[in-house]
């Protein structure tokens, strides 16, 4: 999936991967089908979005904070053949609920890079990323998939990809602030949760029964798994 998604200077190691895993396991989520991992999304906790700016991307392991307010965006990638799935906004949904819900986070951030920047300075990449179309939105499609989701944006953080050449380097600092996955605007899945219920117990079913939806929420129960319920990994990707 990193070669398919990236270009050869700017993939993750294996050992990155490893070890983003290793570290905190329960960031990282993936996608099956087939017996096929076909999309994956990667995150840290993190201290604070300003240190994002005084970084590369080599230096980002150092920023992990295991009880960081910050979950960190450390990649999303879907494989070619299969983006007209909607995998991509699934899984950015999915990771922006799971931080809603965790304690201790408020907000989700990273620094994501243009697909379409033609320049070649400085200058012409914070023009680009400034530009709007008539109707508010990026007009670069990667910056524009994370508006769609409720992302503001902080500028360009110029050097955090010294190998990028088609950015100059530069990438676009991003971050959510639970306004809510989809519009902005709408209540947060935590806004929900207190709205619901008073105890931790109550809250965390509420959640469980949501994912579940309509049609298998009928078959909770505290002492049965997701799998005996009917939900695998796929089902809990599915609107």
């Amino acid at each position: 999936i990193e070669q398919a998604c990236w270009p050869a200077e700017l993939c993750a190691s294996s050992a990155d991967i490893l070890r983003r895993i290793d570290l905190d396991n329960t960031g990282q989520w993936v996608v099956e089908m087939d017996g096929k991992v076909v999309a994956v999304v990667y995150s840290q906790r993190i201290a604070d979005i300003e240190s994002l700016r005084n970084v590369t991307i080599n230096d980002v392991p150092s920023l992990r904070d295991k009880n960081g307010p910050v979950v960190q965006l450390l990649g999303l990638n879907v494989l070619p053949e299969v983006q007209s799935l909607g995998l991509g906004d699934q899984l950015l949904d999915l990771i922006l609920m799971r931080s809603a819900l965790q304690g201790g986070v408020s907000k989700v951030a990273g620094i994501t890079r243009c697909l379409e920047f033609s320049g070649s300075s400085r200058d012409e990449f914070d023009r680009f990323v400034a530009e709007r179309t008539s109707d508010g939105r990026p007009t670069d499609p990667v910056m524009r998939f994370h508006h769609q989701h409720g992302a503001s944006f902080l500028g360009a953080v110029h050097g955090y990809r010294p190998k990028d050449a088609q950015n100059v380097g530069a990438g676009v600092l991003l971050y959510y602030d639970f306004s809510g996955p989809g519009t902005t605007g709408s209540k947060s899945p935590r806004d929900h949760l207190e709205a619901g219920s008073e105890s931790v117990k109550a809250s965390l079913e509420y959640a469980l029964l949501t994912v579940l939806g309509d049609a298998k929420r009928i078959n909770f129960s505290w002492t049965r798994s997701f799998k005996d319920v009917g939900v695998d990994s796929l089902g809990l990707l599915e609107p």
